[in-house]
């Protein structure tokens, strides 16, 4: 009897869990609180991923174009493109789908003179074009900062184009 009773409330709370995630990717969509763009911070193993792919579930089911890549894929498929002149993934292309969701920003190899230009310019491309983008990753601001310089910096995490949520506690892995 108790490891039923254990078992509903651990099942109320999983529900209540993924309501709670589904109403911040209905949110998220909806507008980012007014911004264009949403910066998740936080921890290994907090969620990170697991929300933005919910966050672009909910635009999918809303009609949206949707693209995820990893910061790592993403950069090796732009420096492709760039290599092999095939007009592969390039920082205009990357403007056109109405989300563009960055995992794991800070696990791209650093390239000097390549990896701030070529993620400072999918950034800016998509800012410039009124597209939304949502990034996650391990790094705090000033890893951040230190990373990618004030340029890139101060565009994911002004509050008129980005929207910072910092997530905090122990890993769910």
């Amino acid at each position: 009897m108790g490891n039923t009773i254990v078992g509903q409330l651990l099942l109320q709370v999983v529900l209540i869990a993924l309501n709670a995630v589904f109403a911040c990717a209905e949110i998220a969509v909806l507008s980012f609180n007014g911004a264009k763009g949403l910066l998740l911070m936080g921890d290994v193993g907090l969620g990170k991923t697991f929300l933005l792919d919910c966050i672009g579930q909910r635009a999918l089911s809303r009609g949206w174009s949707v693209q995820k890549y990893t910061a790592y894929n993403l950069l090796d498929r732009m420096l492709r493109g760039i290599r092999e002149r095939d007009g592969g993934l390039s920082a205009t292309g990357l403007a056109t789908p109405d989300l563009l969701l960055i995992d794991d920003l800070g696990t791209e190899p650093f390239i000097q003179n390549v990896t701030y230009e070529v993620l400072f310019s999918a950034i800016n491309e998509r800012q410039n074009a009124g597209k939304a983008t949502a990034i996650a990753t391990n790094l705090g601001k000033a890893q951040l900062l230190d990373d990618y310089g004030e340029r890139l910096f101060s565009r994911m995490t002004s509050p008129r184009l980005f929207s910072v949520i910092e997530l905090k506690g122990k890993s769910l892995r």
